[in-house]
């Protein structure tokens, strides 16, 4: 039942926005975790964690800018840990050392 819940729900997203993808595109089915395995990862929160590492790299002595990339991760991580998937951890040490160098040349982050 759930599988076919989730379909209906991307085929109805996919109608009310006029098949946004294009001509020939296939909508994306998200499957449930298999009973008693860890959740699988979200991949746009995994992309979110990986952009939110490159605008710490390229801000520079920017605070406004690198705080705002450790905010993208610590959502994306938010996201990989609740419920904890398999990136949870990769997700968590990623977000610690990206706060330990924001802090480095930052007072703080709002």
């Amino acid at each position: 039942m759930r599988p076919l819940v989730l379909t209906l729900l991307v085929y109805a997203a996919a109608a009310c926005s006029g098949g946004a993808g294009g001509p020939g595109t296939k909508p994306v089915v998200l499957q449930p975790p298999p009973s008693g395995g860890t959740p699988v990862s979200d991949p746009k929160a995994i992309a979110d964690l990986d952009l939110g590492e490159r605008r710490i790299e390229v801000a520079g002595s920017d605070c406004a800018a690198a705080c705002s990339g450790l905010s993208t991760m610590t959502k994306a991580r938010i996201k990989l840990c609740s419920p904890r998937t398999s990136a949870c951890q990769d997700a968590e040490q990623r977000e610690g050392d990206a706060r330990k160098k924001v802090a480095a040349f930052c007072e703080a982050c709002p």
